[in-house]
């Protein structure tokens, strides 16, 4: 069984009476994963996410790191807890003043209290893995903005954390440089085994790169699980309206005119890997000789699986439904309600 490094039970966060941006919010975090936690502005995500690095401190509730409640840190101890928890945030927040290799040797130099020389060669090395290495004597402002999050991602790397905490990390970059950063993320998690957790509202994130899942609401989590299983099957209101926006830009969407639209019964498929791109639909038209309506279909990569997803409708006076789910569900579909 996998170990529990990050145990967070019944966290509240009110600021005032009227303003509770984290209800009763229990999660786990294990080692070596991979998590994304999105959802809408204001579902209380950041706030988690500041709770756990304790930038704040939450009302109610526990944080156990690798099984010592950090709630109460203060002092020497608070400051090595947040070298075991590494953050990047969306603005960098890079020491202008300070070369990059600067940057990235501040806190194992003055926070461990380690030597110098061997901090800059490790420094170094990790310069190199972000690609950097030959901007260690620049400073942040010669920097593009992919640059400056690939030295904060160093920088996080340097004081040897067990987990990396990611505040919107990508969502002020443009679509290639944030995928060049995630592809960094992914690779440093399976290289090194470090736990991941980013905080996004970019729904490609989560079906790009990342194994494990939390999708929060109104300051609560209101699913959790496998990434592939809740693309799959999605339990909670907020996924399935999640999911259903991300076009997927594999595939692009179609959908019918509202004229076009009968009163037939609505279902949502989910393709499998192995027959996300087979003709299933038309062969199930040529076997049972009557039309279905696509509503929208789409095809996403989940964590490198083709995932096909198609909204069908039934002609209303079909006698042929049950026949025609089952000749669905024979070749690997996986039939559930619409949205």
């Amino acid at each position: 069984m996998d170990k529990v490094l990050l145990h967070i039970e019944h966290l509240t966060k009110r600021y005032d009476k009227d303003t509770v941006a984290l209800r009763d919010v229990s999660i786990d975090f294990k080692e070596g994963d991979f998590v994304v936690v999105i959802g809408p502005s204001g579902a209380g995500k950041s706030t988690l996410i500041r709770c756990i690095n304790r930038m704040i401190d939450a009302t109610d509730g526990k944080i156990l790191f690798d099984g010592q409640e950090i709630s109460g840190a203060r002092g020497q101890k608070l400051r090595v807890l947040r070298s075991e928890i590494g953050m990047v945030f969306q603005s960098y927040d890079l020491f202008p003043h300070l070369t990059i290799l600067q940057n990235v040797t501040l806190a194992p130099i003055k926070v461990k209290k380690r030597n110098r020389r061997e901090v800059e060669k490790e420094a170094l090395e990790l310069l190199e893995r972000v690609g950097l290495r030959s901007k260690k004597d620049d400073y942040p402002r010669q920097l593009s903005g992919g640059q400056k999050q690939r030295v904060a991602i160093a920088r996080a790397l340097a004081s040897d954390p067990q987990i990396l905490l990611c505040d919107e990390a990508t969502s002020a970059l443009d679509p290639q440089t944030t995928s060049s950063i995630l592809e960094l993320l992914q690779d440093i998690n399976q290289k090194f085994g470090i736990t991941i957790v980013i905080i996004t509202h970019q729904m490609s994130v989560v079906r790009e790169i990342c194994t494990h899942v939390a999708i929060m609401k109104d300051g609560e989590v209101k699913e959790q699980g496998l990434v592939e299983e809740i693309f799959s099957h999605p339990k909670s209101q907020v996924a399935k309206e999640l999911i259903s926006k991300d076009s997927g830009n594999d595939v692009e969407s179609k959908k019918l005119t509202q004229s076009e639209i009968q009163d037939g019964e609505i279902v949502r498929i989910v393709f499998s890997e192995n027959s996300a791109f087979e003709p299933v639909i038309a062969n199930l038209i040529l076997t049972f000789h009557e039309p279905v309506n696509i509503l929208k279909a789409n095809t996403k990569n989940v964590g490198g699986v083709a995932k096909g997803e198609m909204i069908l409708q039934f002609m209303s006076d079909s006698t042929n439904v049950p026949e025609m789910k089952k000749f669905l569900t024979e070749r690997g579909l996986e039939i559930g309600e619409a949205n």
